[in-house]
C-alpha cells in the first residue's frame, strides 16, 4: 500500500495551495483519492435496488455517506487566516494582460457555417463554425451588462486571460481560447433568421437586442462531441481528472465560482477532462485581491464532495435526480465550530511527513482533542439521513451484512474514515522518542485489614471474581485475584502477574489525575484475601450459578480462591463502586457516547497507560449520575495494560489504540446500530463534567 497520511492534512496543503498541488505532497493525503471508491460495488444488486427505491422516495441518496471522509475541508475557522498570503508577485494586478482581440471578419465571413450548440445558459448563446476549415466556438454574451466590471464577458476573458498566462490551456484542463470578438447584431440577425437548425430560444434572444447592437464573444476550442460529466459515465479515475483538472484552474488564481458537474466535461479520445463556463469565475480582477487560500481549498473540497459523495454514490444505484442541480455543501457541511485558538501555531515550512511526525511526538502529553487545529472528524459531525430508512432498505442492508465478503456492514463508513490512523510506515521507526517526561510513579499500597460485607456478584461473565461489598461503611467494587479462572481462558500471564499490572495501571491512573476526571474507577488501594472472604464471596457465586443454569462451561461464573497457584494468599483490588452504569453495546451506543469513550481514553493514554482490551467493548461503561440526569462513559478493567517500564509502549501504539477505539465505535457499533436497532438514537443527556 502507497505511505498516506491523514492526520488534519488539510492545514498542510492551505499552506502551499494553490502553487503547489496536493498530488505532489509526500505522503500523499490519505483519501485525496480514496482508496474503497467501488465501495458499493460489491453489494448485492437488492440492497443497490433498495437504496434506490428509498432515494427515490425520499430524495437522498443513502450512499452519500459511504465514501471517505473529505481530506480538503478546513474544519477550523481560524487556519483562513492563518495561512501565509497569496503570492503578491502572481497577483499583482494589471500584470497580465487581454486576451488577443480578433477582427470582427473572421465570424463575418463564416456566419453561414454557424451551427447552435446545445448548451446555452440564458446568458449567452453558443455556436460551432469553421475558420480556416478549423472547427471553432463562438460564445456569445446576451446581457448588456457582461462587458460592465464583474460581468460574465469581463469574468469569462479574464479566467481565459490567466489560463494562456500560466499556461493551463496546454494542461487540458480548460479549453483552449483564441481571443475576443465583437460581432454586428445586425448581421447575425439576417443570418439567424434567414437560416435553419437554430432553437426558438436563440431567435427570440437575438430578435429582442437592440437594433445596431454589438455582442461581446469568445472564440474557443470546439470540444467537439464531448460528454458531459454524468453519472452515465463517471469512473474513478474520471472523478480524480476533474479534481486535478479544477486545480489546474486554480493554479492560475482563479475561483471557478459555480462547481457543478455540468461544468465539466470529458474527451474520451483524447483522456481528457475539462472545466467550461467560467463566466461567474473570481480572479484577482475581480475581487482586488480579496480571495484567499481557504477559498481555493474549499471549492477544491466542494469538487471532491462532488464526484466521491454525490456521482459515484448516484452511480452506484442508478439515481437520477429529476430537474434539480447539485448544492454541494446543503447535505455534508457542517457548522464551522468556534476557533479554539486565536492563531494556529504552524510551521510554514513544515511538509506532511513532518506534520504527522510533529502531531505524533506530542502525543499522548498532548490530548488528541486539544490539538491546534482539531482533526477533522475526530468528533464527526451529526447525521440524521437515517431517520429517511425504509423498512426495505434496512432489510435488505441487514441481508448485505451477512452475504458479502467479510460480513461488513454496508453502512460501515457512515462516519466516515478514522481520521487518526496512521498510513505512513516511514513514521513507524521515526515516532519511537522516548516519553521524556516520563516518570513511573510509586505503587498504590495495601490497606489495612478490614471486614468486608459482600452484597453482589457482578459482571459473572467476566474471568475475574467482582463484587459489590461494604468496607467501613462505603460502597466499593473488590476485584479478586486468584488460581480460580475459566477452564479455556488461555493466559500467557498468571493471575498473580495479571494483578501486578492492574495495579502498576492505576497507579499511573491516580497519580497522573485519570481517576479524578472520571475516565477511569478510582482504586483506593488492595488488601489479601482470606479464606473467610472467599467463603462470603463464593455464596453469591454459587447462587449466580443457580440463578443462571448455563450450559456452556465458558459462562460458568469464576469462583473466588483465597490463595493463587502458589499457594501465597490471594489478592483484591478495591476500586470505586460504579451504580448506574452499562457496557456500552450497539442498543445504548450513541455518537456523543462514542466521543465520550474516546476522550475517556485519550485521557487513559495520558498517564502512560495502553489499556491493552478496550476493543472490548464490555471495558467501556455508560455511567449516568444518581439523578439519571447526565452520564459519563468510564475505561475499566486494566489487567491487560502496559505502561512505558514494560516495553512496546510507543506514542504510535498509543495512537493505534484511540484509532481502533475510533473504529469500533463509529465504523462498526454505530453502523450496526443503525441496522438493528430502534430508535436509532435515543436522546443524550448532559454530560457530567
Amino acid at each position: 500500500m502507497v505511505p498516506a497520511s491523514s492526520l488534519n492534512v488539510s492545514s498542510v496543503i492551505l499552506r502551499c495551495y494553490p502553487e503547489n498541488s496536493p498530488w505532489d505532497l509526500d505522503p500523499p493525503p490519505f483519501a485525496l483519492v480514496p482508496v474503497e471508491k467501488g465501495l458499493c460495488t460489491p453489494f448485492p444488486q437488492e440492497f443497490k435496488d433498495a437504496a434506490l427505491l428509498q432515494a427515490q422516495r425520499t430524495g437522498l441518496n443513502p450512499f452519500y455517506f459511504m465514501c471517505w471522509s473529505n481530506p480538503l475541508l478546513l474544519d477550523d475557522p481560524s487556519l483562513a487566516a492563518s495561512a501565509p498570503p497569496l503570492d503578491s508577485v502572481r497577483r499583482q494586478l494589471g500584470s497580465i494582460g487581454p486576451l488577443p482581440s480578433l477582427s470582427s471578419a473572421l465570424i463575418t465571413r463564416t456566419l453561414h457555417t454557424l451551427v447552435e450548440l446545445p448548451k446555452q445558459d440564458g446568458n449567452s448563446i453558443s455556436f460551432r463554425f469553421l475558420a480556416d476549415g478549423e472547427k471553432r466556438v463562438l460564445k456569445l454574451f446576451l446581457d448588456s451588462r457582461a462587458t460592465n466590471p464583474g460581468g460574465q464577458f469581463q469574468r469569462e476573458s479574464s479566467a481565459y486571460a490567466r489560463f494562456a498566462h500560466f499556461g493551463v490551456g496546454k494542461s487540458g484542463a480548460v479549453a483552449r481560447c483564441y481571443g475576443t470578438v465583437l460581432v454586428d447584431i445586425d448581421s447575425l440577425r439576417n443570418t439567424i433568421t434567414a437560416g435553419t437548425g437554430f432553437s426558438q430560444y436563440v431567435r427570440d434572444a437575438i430578435r429582442s437586442s437592440p437594433e445596431s447592437a454589438v455582442l461581446h464573444g469568445i472564440v474557443l476550442e470546439d470540444l467537439g462531441t464531448m460528454e458531459t460529466l454524468s453519472i452515465t459515465n463517471i469512473t474513478d479515475e474520471l472523478a480524480d481528472r476533474a479534481l486535478r483538472a479544477l486545480y489546474e484552474v486554480h493554479s492560475a488564481y482563479v475561483l471557478h465560482g459555480a462547481i457543478d458537474y455540468c461544468h465539466v466535461v470529458v474527451d474520451f479520445d483524447r483522456n481528457r477532462v475539462i472545466w467550461t463556463d467560467f463566466g461567474h469565475s473570481v480572479s484577482p480582477e475581480q475581487d482586488k485581491g480579496g480571495s484567499t487560500r481557504a477559498d481555493f481549498l474549499e471549492e477544491l473540497a466542494n469538487c471532491w464532495y462532488m464526484v466521491y459523495a454525490r456521482l459515484i454514490p448516484d452511480a452506484t444505484i442508478g439515481y437520477l435526480v429529476d430537474g434539480k442541480t447539485w448544492s454541494p455543501w446543503t447535505a455534508h457541511r457542517r457548522s464551522p465550530p468556534p476557533p479554539l485558538a486565536p492563531v494556529c501555531r504552524r510551521v510554514p515550512e513544515a511538509s506532511l511527513h513532518q506534520e504527522t511526525l510533529t502531531r505524533l511526538l506530542s502525543y499522548p502529553e498532548t490530548n488528541v482533542f486539544s490539538w491546534d487545529p482539531p482533526i477533522y472528524n475526530l468528533t464527526p459531525a451529526p447525521k440524521d439521513d437515517y431517520k429517511l430508512d425504509t423498512v426495505e432498505f434496512l432489510k435488505a442492508a441487514r441481508d448485505a451484512k451477512y452475504t458479502n465478503i467479510g460480513v461488513a456492514n454496508p453502512l460501515v463508513k457512515w462516519y466516515g474514515s478514522c481520521p487518526l490512523s496512521v498510513l505512513d510506515t516511514l513514521l513507524y521507526s521515526e515516532c519511537q522518542e522516548p516519553f521524556t517526561r516520563y516518570e513511573r510513579p510509586p505503587l498504590i499500597g495495601q490497606l489495612p485489614d478490614s471486614p468486608i460485607q459482600f452484597l453482589e456478584h457482578v459482571s459473572p461473565s467476566s474471568n475475574r471474581a467482582l463484587f459489590k461489598v461494604l468496607i467501613d461503611g462505603q460502597l466499593r467494587l473488590v476485584k479478586i485475584f486468584s488460581a480460580a479462572v475459566r477452564p479455556s481462558y488461555k493466559d500467557l500471564k498468571t493471575p498473580k502477574e495479571r494483578f501486578d499490572i492492574e495495579l502498576s495501571a492505576y497507579s499511573h491512573l491516580m497519580h497522573s489525575g485519570v481517576c479524578d476526571t472520571g475516565a477511569a474507577p478510582r482504586c483506593f488501594g488492595w488488601m489479601e484475601f482470606s479464606p473467610q472472604n472467599a467463603r462470603d464471596a463464593n455464596k453469591l457465586v454459587r447462587e449466580t450459578q443457580r440463578n443462571m443454569s448455563p450450559s456452556d462451561p465458558d459462562e460458568v461464573p469464576v469462583l473466588a480462591f483465597p490463595v493463587f497457584d502458589d499457594a501465597s494468599p490471594a489478592v483484591a483490588l478495591v476500586l470505586e463502586y460504579l451504580p448506574n452504569s452499562t457496557p456500552l453495546i450497539i442498543e445504548n451506543v450513541t455518537p456523543r457516547r462514542a466521543d465520550m469513550a474516546l476522550r475517556a481514553l485519550s485521557r487513559v493514554h495520558g498517564a502512560y497507560i495502553l489499556h491493552g482490551d478496550v476493543w472490548k467493548s464490555r471495558n467501556i461503561l455508560v455511567v449516568r449520575d444518581d439523578e439519571g440526569d447526565g452520564e459519563r462513559v468510564v475505561i475499566v478493567d486494566y489487567d491487560h495494560a502496559m505502561d512505558p517500564t514494560m516495553g512496546l509502549v510507543t506514542r504510535l501504539i498509543l495512537l493505534t489504540e484511540l484509532a481502533r477505539t475510533w473504529i469500533l465505535t463509529y465504523n462498526y457499533m454505530l453502523s450496526d446500530r443503525r441496522l438493528f436497532c430502534n430508535p436509532v438514537f435515543p436522546h443524550d443527556g448532559p454530560v457530567i463534567v
